[in-house]
Protein backbone atom coordinates (compact mmCIF):
# COMPACT_ATOMS: atom_id res chain seq x y z
CA UNK A 1 0.00 0.00 0.00
CA UNK A 2 2.92 2.26 0.74
CA UNK A 3 4.71 1.72 -2.89
CA UNK A 4 1.21 2.45 -4.01
CA UNK A 5 0.84 5.83 -2.40
CA UNK A 6 4.45 6.79 -3.34
CA UNK A 7 3.43 5.77 -7.06
CA UNK A 8 0.34 7.96 -7.10
CA UNK A 9 2.10 10.90 -5.33
CA UNK A 10 4.98 10.81 -7.17
CA UNK A 11 3.00 10.98 -10.62
CA UNK A 12 0.70 13.57 -8.87
CA UNK A 13 3.83 15.89 -8.45
CA UNK A 14 5.64 14.96 -12.06
CA UNK A 15 2.21 16.07 -13.71
CA UNK A 16 1.72 19.38 -10.72
CA UNK A 17 5.41 20.38 -12.90
CA UNK A 18 4.54 19.58 -16.38
CA UNK A 19 1.35 21.68 -16.06
CA UNK A 20 3.43 24.87 -14.59
CA UNK A 21 5.90 23.91 -17.20
CA UNK A 22 3.26 24.81 -20.10
CA UNK A 23 1.58 27.45 -18.33
CA UNK A 24 5.15 29.00 -18.53
CA UNK A 25 5.33 28.40 -22.08
CA UNK A 26 2.10 29.48 -23.00
CA UNK A 27 3.03 33.34 -21.61
CA UNK A 28 5.96 33.19 -23.68
CA UNK A 29 4.25 32.13 -26.49
CA UNK A 30 1.70 35.12 -25.71
CA UNK A 31 4.84 36.79 -25.28
CA UNK A 32 5.72 36.30 -28.58
CA UNK A 33 2.65 36.97 -29.60
CA UNK A 34 2.62 40.39 -28.83
CA UNK A 35 6.11 41.46 -29.58
CA UNK A 36 4.65 40.52 -33.91
CA UNK A 37 1.90 42.77 -32.80
CA UNK A 38 4.86 45.11 -31.38
CA UNK A 39 6.81 45.37 -34.09
CA UNK A 40 4.26 46.29 -36.25
CA UNK A 41 3.25 49.30 -34.45
CA UNK A 42 6.95 50.24 -33.63
CA UNK A 43 6.85 51.68 -37.31
CA UNK A 44 4.32 54.54 -36.21
CA UNK A 45 5.12 54.63 -32.66
CA UNK A 46 8.92 53.79 -31.53
CA UNK A 47 7.90 54.34 -27.74
CA UNK A 48 6.32 50.71 -27.92
CA UNK A 49 8.34 48.36 -26.01
CA UNK A 50 9.45 44.76 -27.19
CA UNK A 51 9.85 41.98 -24.23
CA UNK A 52 13.48 41.45 -25.44
CA UNK A 53 14.01 45.18 -24.92
CA UNK A 54 13.81 44.35 -21.01
CA UNK A 55 15.84 41.67 -21.00
CA UNK A 56 15.54 37.76 -20.45
CA UNK A 57 13.35 35.05 -21.51
CA UNK A 58 12.14 35.11 -17.69
CA UNK A 59 11.60 38.48 -18.13
CA UNK A 60 9.07 37.85 -20.64
CA UNK A 61 7.20 35.74 -18.38
CA UNK A 62 7.67 37.41 -15.27
CA UNK A 63 5.09 40.06 -13.08
CA UNK A 64 6.96 43.01 -14.67
CA UNK A 65 6.31 42.06 -18.25
CA UNK A 66 2.51 43.14 -17.56
CA UNK A 67 3.39 46.93 -17.37
CA UNK A 68 4.93 46.59 -20.91
CA UNK A 69 2.13 44.62 -22.08
CA UNK A 70 -0.38 47.42 -20.48
CA UNK A 71 1.49 50.54 -21.58
CA UNK A 72 1.72 49.22 -25.32
CA UNK A 73 -1.65 48.38 -25.24
CA UNK A 74 -2.97 51.70 -23.88
CA UNK A 75 -0.44 53.21 -26.77
CA UNK A 76 -2.08 50.87 -29.42
CA UNK A 77 -5.43 51.87 -28.36
CA UNK A 78 -4.68 55.78 -28.93
CA UNK A 79 -2.94 54.83 -32.19
CA UNK A 80 -6.18 52.51 -33.02
CA UNK A 81 -8.12 55.87 -32.96
CA UNK A 82 -6.37 56.92 -35.79
CA UNK A 83 -6.16 53.87 -38.18
CA UNK A 84 -8.57 51.29 -38.17
CA UNK A 85 -5.40 48.65 -38.91
CA UNK A 86 -3.84 49.74 -35.41
CA UNK A 87 -7.95 49.51 -33.89
CA UNK A 88 -7.31 45.95 -34.77
CA UNK A 89 -4.25 45.65 -33.25
CA UNK A 90 -5.15 47.00 -30.09
CA UNK A 91 -7.63 44.43 -29.51
CA UNK A 92 -5.15 41.67 -30.68
CA UNK A 93 -3.40 42.78 -27.85
CA UNK A 94 -6.71 43.80 -25.23
CA UNK A 95 -7.27 39.63 -26.28
CA UNK A 96 -3.58 38.88 -25.14
CA UNK A 97 -3.39 40.73 -21.73
CA UNK A 98 -6.48 38.71 -21.17
CA UNK A 99 -4.93 35.46 -21.93
CA UNK A 100 -1.80 36.83 -19.84
CA UNK A 101 -4.24 37.39 -16.62
CA UNK A 102 -6.26 33.38 -17.34
CA UNK A 103 -2.45 31.97 -17.26
CA UNK A 104 -1.62 33.91 -14.25
CA UNK A 105 -4.96 32.83 -12.49
CA UNK A 106 -3.90 29.01 -13.56
CA UNK A 107 -0.47 29.52 -11.68
CA UNK A 108 -2.32 30.68 -8.71
CA UNK A 109 -4.19 27.63 -8.64
CA UNK A 110 -1.70 25.53 -8.89
CA UNK A 111 0.64 26.84 -6.62
CA UNK A 112 -2.34 26.93 -4.31
CA UNK A 113 -3.17 23.50 -4.67
CA UNK A 114 0.52 22.82 -4.19
CA UNK A 115 0.26 24.22 -0.80
CA UNK A 116 2.76 27.34 -1.70
CA UNK A 117 0.49 29.93 -0.05
CA UNK A 118 2.90 33.06 -0.97
CA UNK A 119 3.06 32.40 -4.29
CA UNK A 120 -0.54 31.44 -4.86
CA UNK A 121 -1.28 34.99 -3.06
CA UNK A 122 1.77 36.67 -5.38
CA UNK A 123 0.35 34.99 -8.81
CA UNK A 124 -3.77 35.92 -8.02
CA UNK A 125 -2.39 39.29 -6.94
CA UNK A 126 -0.66 39.51 -10.67
CA UNK A 127 -3.86 38.33 -12.07
CA UNK A 128 -6.03 40.46 -10.57
CA UNK A 129 -3.91 43.71 -11.00
CA UNK A 130 -4.03 42.85 -14.76
CA UNK A 131 -7.52 42.57 -14.72
CA UNK A 132 -8.16 45.45 -12.72
CA UNK A 133 -5.47 47.69 -15.54
CA UNK A 134 -7.11 45.90 -18.65
CA UNK A 135 -10.71 47.09 -17.45
CA UNK A 136 -9.02 50.88 -17.38
CA UNK A 137 -7.39 50.59 -20.22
Amino acid sequence: MHREWDSVEQAYNTNRLKIGDALDRTLAQVAQAEDEIYEQLRESDNRIMMHSDSGSLLDMISISHGDNALNNLQMAQQMGQESADHAVQANQLRQLVGARSAIWAAKADLLSAQGGAYEADLGDTVQRDLNVRLEEA
